[in-house]
C-alpha cells in the first residue's frame, strides 16, 4: 500500500485528530458522518482529493521548517501514530513533534490556509474544530501544550502560537470518544442532524442518511432537448465561473483590508471613506422553536372560543425563552 493508503486504513482503526470536531458535531462534519466513515459505510457521493489538499501535504515540510527557523526550536517528524495509553482506539498523526528538553516535547499542528481565511485567521483565530485537533493530539501523546502554525498558501507567511493543554477539552474528548467507538463496533448509528442543516447538502453520506428527507431533483422519465438554449447555457456556465473568481477575489481582498485597519474604526483613503465599527447583534427570534413547542396552542386558537376575548394566559408561551440577541459583528463598509 501507498503511505496515503496506509494513512487512510490506519484512520479507520480509530478516532484521530481531525475526527475529534466530528463528535460533538461541530464544524463542517457530524458525530453521524464520522461513524458512516469508521464503519466503512460506501459513500452516496466519493469525495476525491482535491488540489489543496494536495498542495496543503507539499507545503507541510516547508512551514515546518520555517517555524523551526522563526521560533528556534526544533522539530521531528513521526512516521507512526501514537496511541492513548488507555483508550487506543483515540490516535494521533502529529505533523511533528516539538522537541524541548526544558518544556517537556509538544505536538505541532501545521494548517496551509488561503489569503481570505490566512487573514481571517490572523485577525479573529482558529475555528473551533481545529482547537479540538490540537486538544486531541495532546490528550493522546500526553503532551502538555502544542503550538499552531499557521501559513498563508498565497505569500508563505508564517504565524505560530502556543497553547496549553485544557484538562476540560480533554475530558470531553475522553468521555465522547470511547462511547462513540462502541457504537461504531455495535453498529449504532447516531442520531442524524436535521435535513435542512446545510452540512447535509454536501455530505458524501446524504442519501444513506436522509434518504427522502432530501430534496431531490426529479429524473424520472425522458427529458425534452432543447439544442437551441446550448449557446445561451455555455454562456451563463461561464459568467457564472467569473462570478465565483470575482467573489473569491473580493473575499480575500476585504479579509486582508479588516486585518490591517486593525483597531482602526474609520479611515480616508483619497476621496474613499472606509468604516469598520462594531455592531451589535439584532435581536432574532427563533420562530422554529416556538412553532415546535407550542404549535398546540394554534391548534387550540382554531379550534375554541375566546374566553373575554382572548385565550387563557396560562396557556402562553414565555416570550423571553424564544428572544436572542445575535453575535455581535463588525462589517466593513466602503464609500
Amino acid at each position: 500500500m501507498t503511505d496515503r493508503t496506509t494513512f487512510l486504513a490506519e484512520r479507520a482503526t480509530g478516532i484521530g485528530g481531525s475526527d475529534a470536531a466530528g463528535l460533538f458535531s461541530i464544524g463542517y462534519s457530524c458525530r453521524r458522518r464520522l461513524w458512516y466513515q469508521k464503519t466503512l459505510t460506501p459513500e452516496d457521493y466519493p469525495r476525491e482529493g482535491t488540489t489543496i489538499m494536495a498542495l496543503g501535504q507539499v507545503l507541510e515540510p516547508f512551514f515546518a521548517d520555517r517555524y523551526q527557523a522563526l521560533s528556534g526550536r526544533a522539530v521531528t517528524e513521526q512516521p507512526k501514530a501514537f496511541y492513548h495509553p488507555e483508550h487506543p482506539e483515540l490516535l494521533v498523526h502529529a505533523d511533528r513533534v516539538i522537541l524541548d528538553e526544558a518544556r517537556g516535547n509538544g505536538v505541532l499542528e501545521i494548517k496551509s490556509l488561503g489569503r481570505a481565511t490566512f487573514y481571517k485567521t490572523k485577525r479573529e483565530g482558529l475555528p473551533e474544530d481545529y482547537v479540538l485537533q490540537l486538544q486531541h493530539a495532546m490528550l493522546v501523546t500526553g503532551a502538555m501544550w502544542g503550538s499552531f502554525a499557521i501559513g498563508s498558501r498565497d505569500s508563505g507567511e508564517l504565524i505560530y502560537w502556543d497553547v496549553d493543554k485544557d484538562p476540560d477539552i480533554c475530558a470531553l474528548i475522553l468521555s465522547e470518544g470511547p462511547i462513540f467507538w462502541r457504537e461504531v463496533q455495535e453498529r449504532t448509528a447516531p442520531a442524524a442532524l436535521e435535513p435542512d442543516d446545510k452540512r447535509c447538502q454536501r455530505c458524501e453520506y446524504r442519501l444513506t442518511c436522509q434518504g427522502n428527507a432530501l430534496v431531490q431533483l426529479d429524473e424520472s422519465g425522458e427529458m425534452p432537448q432543447a439544442e437551441e438554449l446550448r449557446g445561451l447555457l455555455s454562456e451563463y456556465i461561464d459568467r457564472k465561473g467569473l462570478f465565483a473568481q470575482a467573489e473569491e477575489l473580493l473575499e480575500e481582498t476585504t479579509e486582508e483590508l479588516k486585518t490591517k485597519l486593525g483597531d482602526r474604526q474609520a479611515v480616508k483613503v483619497g476621496e474613499r471613506k472606509i468604516y469598520f465599527r462594531p455592531q451589535e447583534g439584532r435581536l432574532m427570534w427563533d420562530g422554529k422553536g416556538l412553532a415546535a413547542k407550542y404549535g398546540h396552542l394554534r391548534e387550540w386558537a382554531l379550534g375554541h372560543e375566546y374566553i373575554d376575548g382572548k385565550a387563557d394566559a396560562s396557556e402562553y408561551p414565555p416570550v423571553e425563552e424564544f428572544k436572542a440577541q445575535s453575535k455581535p459583528s463588525r462589517p466593513l463598509r466602503v464609500f
